[in-house]
């Protein structure tokens, strides 16, 4: 699969871009992907470079503005034309119909679908039903529903809205209220806290006692995700579930709070003063809320498909936020002195190189002989290590990027300043995948590279946590209820969940509480940490198959922690947003005595400080402990990594000494969090992109899996967490009511109708609504204001003519792939032959 290619070799640090995730617990910056070359121009300034991996590892963050919808009161103007005409040439389109073009091509892309053909899953939904001729009207129709939406995302967008809207563009009723279901079914529009739409069909009969449950398993962003949308979709297609009620979903959370993993803890109430970056002194108000993020931290961006980009800008548009500035990070050598430019970028090319040989042995088929010999001699060095590393048969990332750094032809003349600075390289990766590199794939460990985001990066102001907070108002939670257990064993697994009849036991599933509380339900969404799932604190009968086994087995969950420091004021440079130290050198020759545990165990140690101050309303310094580090600073107590905290501030500012005593301290232990285990997933040493993919599938239509760990795309991130939730609702949706067919005639649709109808006399309800409309016109007239029995009948699966054959598998496109071709295009917006 695309995500499982190596990357292009001959081009400079392509495809091999170091992921800087930030999911819930990801602690810190996630990188700009801005770049170019190192070159000799850029040895005068250590903020002028632009190594594309080398400038995320060193946080420089894009100042660039995002790109924005244009908006207006009115939808991209449309003008009719002939089915089988694909479009005018260039030439003779107006400017009006350029910028709309352009309108519609963002909004499919800022909905991570291809503006320009369609995707997998609408090629399986349409392929008998369009054609070449009429691609580009479907695209147009689809394009317009989602920049509606976008247009006004706290306002549900309707079917019939989206039929008026698009009643011009001559495609055939029946896919119009297709296009419609499919992005509202799969979570591209009406999601976050907006409403579910009105679908015009009578009010429920609330005196029937039948409603069964689903049982959401964890209240982190995805399980928040899963029941919000789960809610709403089905209140959207109560009317399929009649005469029961649509199903009630409960979510399950261990912890006393909301949230997991996007944790932002308050901090007390300290009256303190502080300076803005231009010195005006300012009096920080006592009664405001003054808060620190313990886990995710930064959105790293919103451009080219990010949900946040809705959800955190626009439907929460309450929320502050802070954008990262442009700017390079300053670091400071073991003694806390600043690194001259020239080392600095010295090193970092050499750390550049260093990954792109490693990355290289992807293409080939056999190790060079001389690193099976050093593999070897590193597997007896590391048995005798008492850290976490271990080495393995296989090679991993870090094995061969040390075998490289060791064969470098000048390593016997570095110093241990220069060595300790390629080590902040090192530890800048770990960071980016909380976990020392000899842990990480070679072949697979940047398989979601393709996927990033783009725009300025940010903060929101007192708290990411604030949004799980806010998506999860109005849902059935149940705090402090831990799951002890889930029950499968009176299920049937040999049909789907949907195939019950009324009076039969409904709800299979038997999940107990820690407390003894049992919970009967239908289905059971998974959405705790891999973390959790590895430790086996939840007891599966029957056990999860042995490919999801595997799967839990080959991803890794690794760590990274914090530490939170509260002061009185800045004694700091506050016009910089973040500040590195090199903590793993120091003076003298290495060549003699290089010591890797040494520097594999301290390059991560408080390699990074960040300035809070503006998102946090406090004089705040948070630092970083990344790699082995992050594992070793859990044994420490706090007073002992506050001291060496401050003490490594003293070098770093010697005419501030001495440094004041923090008002107050926090420091992260989340691998010792019984409900996180954790911070979040890698590809371990045997995994691949695959094993997100099986984690992500269910087991018998009665056990799903949600959260960054079952996102291929977008994994250990919190936009890729809420996006597994998204998915997991579509996916039960499917199990209950059926999935989305296109139907070409009435015997097909009554076929499927009587496949999945839960309750076995239901198509006598609404088989009239259901054909009202001729399945055999291809050209409805919906210029007048459209009835309410025709929106009833479209809204029912409404029929639609079959062609012969079906669109071309070349008609198929891949988002990542149209994003990249077309962002150096000016105009990309006809479909040619």
């Amino acid at each position: 699969m695309l995500a499982d290619r190596p990357p292009k070799l001959g081009v400079p640090n392509a495809k091999r871009r170091t992921q800087l995730r930030q999911l819930a617990s990801t602690l810190g910056p996630a990188w700009n992907p801005l770049t170019a070359n190192i070159s000799s121009e850029d040895s005068g300034s250590s903020s002028k470079r632009r190594s594309r991996r080398a400038e995320r590892l060193k946080g420089v963050f894009s100042s660039q503005g995002s790109r924005r919808f244009m908006r207006s009161g009115n939808t991209p103007e449309s003008s009719p034309g002939h089915e089988g005409d694909l479009g005018s040439h260039r030439h003779s389109r107006s400017p009006q119909e350029g910028c709309d073009d352009r309108r519609l091509q963002e909004a499919a892309h800022a909905s991570r679908l291809p503006a320009h053909g369609l995707c997998a899953e609408e090629f399986e939904l349409f392929q008998h039903h369009l054609s070449r001729s009429n691609l580009k009207t479907y695209l147009k129709v689809r394009n317009t529903m989602l920049w509606l939406w976008r247009e006004s995302p706290k306002e549900p967008l309707s079917l019939t809205k989206a039929i008026e809207a698009t009643k011009d563009y001559d495609l055939h009723h029946g896919i119009v209220a297709h296009v419609f279901e499919f992005l509202v079914r799969s979570g591209y529009i009406n999601f976050g806290v907006c409403a579910p739409p009105d679908n015009h069909h009578a009010p429920l009969d609330h005196s029937c006692s039948e409603q069964r449950t689903i049982a959401v398993v964890g209240g982190g962003i995805a399980g928040i995700a899963a029941a919000r949308q789960l809610e709403n979709l089905f209140r959207y297609y109560a009317w399929k579930f009649a005469p029961e009620l649509p199903p009630k979903v409960i979510v399950l959370e261990a912890r006393s709070r909301m949230g997991g993993r996007m944790h932002t803890m308050e901090l007390g109430e300290h009256s303190v003063s502080v300076s803005s970056p231009l010195g005006q002194p300012i009096l920080v108000d006592e009664k405001s809320r003054h808060a620190v993020d313990l886990g995710a931290q930064i959105i790293t961006g919103f451009d080219d498909g990010n949900p946040m980009e809705i959800i955190v800008r626009r439907q929460l548009s309450d929320l502050a936020l802070h954008y990262l500035a442009h700017e390079a990070c300053v670091l400071f050598d073991h003694d806390g002195r600043p690194v001259s430019a020239a080392m600095d970028i010295q090193c970092e090319a050499i750390f550049n190189r260093v990954l792109d040989q490693a990355c290289q042995l992807r293409e080939k088929d056999e190790l060079p002989r001389h690193l099976s010999e050093y593999l070897k001699e590193r597997a007896k060095k590391d048995g005798k290590s008492t850290g976490r590393v271990e080495s393995v048969p296989s090679p991993t990332l870090g094995h061969c990027m040390d075998f490289f750094l060791e064969s470098h032809p000048d390593f016997p003349t570095w110093t241990d300043k220069e060595l300790g600075l390629i080590h902040w390289h090192y530890a800048n990766l770990e960071f980016a995948n909380a976990t020392p590199l000899d842990q990480l794939s070679l072949r697979h460990w940047d398989q979601d590279d393709e996927y990033e985001f783009s725009g300025p990066h940010s903060m929101v102001v007192r708290g990411y946590g604030q949004v799980p907070l806010a998506l999860s108002q109005g849902l059935d939670i149940r705090l402090n209820t831990p799951v002890s257990s889930i029950d499968r064993s009176s299920a049937s697994t040999k049909g789907r969940s949907r195939t019950y009849s009324v009076g039969q036991n409904n709800e299979p599933i038997q999940i107990k509480c820690r407390d003894g509380t049992m919970l009967s339900c239908s289905v059971a969404v998974i959405t705790v940490p891999l973390g959790v799932l590895k430790s086996r604190q939840i007891y599966f009968s029957p056990p999860l198959p042995s490919w999801k086994e595997q799967a839990i087995r080959n991803l890794g969950f690794g760590l990274l922690n914090k530490l939170v420091l509260v002061f009185n004021k800045p004694f700091w440079d506050t016009t910089t947003e973040l500040f590195g130290y090199v903590g793993g050198g120091k003076d003298g020759s290495a060549s003699a005595a290089y010591d890797l545990n040494r520097y594999r165990s301290s390059r991560g140690k408080f390699y990074m400080f960040w300035n809070c101050m503006v998102v946090s309303g406090l004089p705040v310094l948070v630092t970083l402990l990344a790699g082995q580090s992050a594992y070793d600073c859990e044994q420490s107590s706090k007073d002992d990594l506050v001291q060496e905290a401050l003490e490594t501030l003293a070098l770093i500012y010697p005419e501030k000494q001495p440094i004041p005593t923090p008002l107050e301290s926090i420091v992260t232990r989340w691998s010792c969090d019984e409900f996180a285990q954790g911070s979040y997933s890698y590809v371990g040493k045997e995994g691949t992109g695959d094993d997100y993919d099986l984690l992500a599938k269910s087991v018998d239509d009665q056990l799903y899996f949600a959260g960054e760990a079952t996102n291929r795309q977008y994994p250990a991130t919190a936009h890729g967490a809420y996006l597994s939730g998204l998915r997991v609702a579509k996916e039960i949706v499917d199990s209950l009511i059926g999935p989305q067919v296109v139907r070409s005639d009435r015997r097909e649709a009554m076929n499927e109708e009587a496949r999945y109808d839960n309750v076995n006399d239901r198509n006598s309800l609404h088989t009239h609504q259901l054909f009202s409309v001729d399945s055999r016109s291809t050209n409805l007239s919906l210029s007048q204001p459209v009835a309410t029995p025709l929106l009833m009948s479209l809204e029912r699966d409404p029929v639609v003519p079959r062609r012969r054959g079906r669109v071309s598998q070349s008609l198929r496109a891949h988002f990542v792939s149209e994003l990249s071709n077309t962002s150096d295009t000016s105009d990309t917006s006809d479909i040619s032959e």
